[in-house]
């Protein structure tokens, strides 16, 4: 019977039971005792046989899942599989140098190199889903968590790039041998800020949200 078509409890049913098979084929344990790359295979499984029987993922199949499967992965799993954030997850590697270009509080380009060390997406606020990445910056000893909501804007390349922000963000209106005056090139928030990055860098980003 196709999945879709199911009643509520038998959807429920073949969730479970593919979540079950993904789970014991990784390990055969409890899922407290998995390592967190035990977790992102299991995860990935689970997500290809989400695919490949074409599940609708519903907001009420959510919720039918955190009241029936209580302290289960399976909801945030789902949460996932439907996030726009699901497509930058799959990009990201855990351990890897990397250059995160997003808006900071005021509206303007921040550049960090930093180490990506873990990233998950789960609800915040009055939001069903937002990215949190967990990453320890360069010269840092401290790992940070960076959480980006469904609105904003954000840029993720591969390596450490360096970038001259002072280039990004002004323009020369004046200068000579006593005085230098610079101007913004946009108000804050403007997407032609990252625009301009791109352009700069001229490389792929590893991971985009726009």
């Amino acid at each position: 019977m196709i999945f879709n078509e199911m009643n509520m409890m038998d959807k429920l049913d073949w969730l479970s039971e593919s979540l079950a098979t993904v789970i014991a084929n990784v390990a055969y344990t409890s899922w407290k005792h998995f390592s967190n790359e035990q977790k992102e295979l299991v995860k990935v499984a689970f997500h290809k046989d989400l695919e490949s029987n074409n599940i609708d993922v519903t907001d009420e199949l959510i919720e039918a899942v955190k009241e029936e499967f209580l302290g289960s992965p399976m909801a945030s799993m789902l949460i996932e599989y439907i996030s726009k954030f699901a497509k930058i997850t799959k990009q990201l590697k855990q351990d890897s140098k990397s250059t995160i270009i997003k808006f900071n509080e005021f509206g303007f380009p921040m550049i960090l190199h930093t180490v990506i060390k873990d990233f998950k997406i789960e609800p915040y606020a009055q939001y069903s889903d937002s990215l949190v990445i967990a990453h320890k910056p360069k010269q840092r000893r401290k790992v940070w968590e960076t959480r980006v909501l469904p609105y904003e804007e954000l840029m993720i390349y591969d390596g450490w790039i360096d970038i001259d922000t002072d280039k990004v963000l002004n323009n020369v209106i004046k200068s000579n041998d006593f005085v230098t005056v610079k101007q913004s090139k946009y108000r804050c928030f403007d997407k032609r800020f990252l625009s301009d990055i791109r352009n700069l860098i001229n490389v792929q980003p590893l991971a985009i949200l726009n």
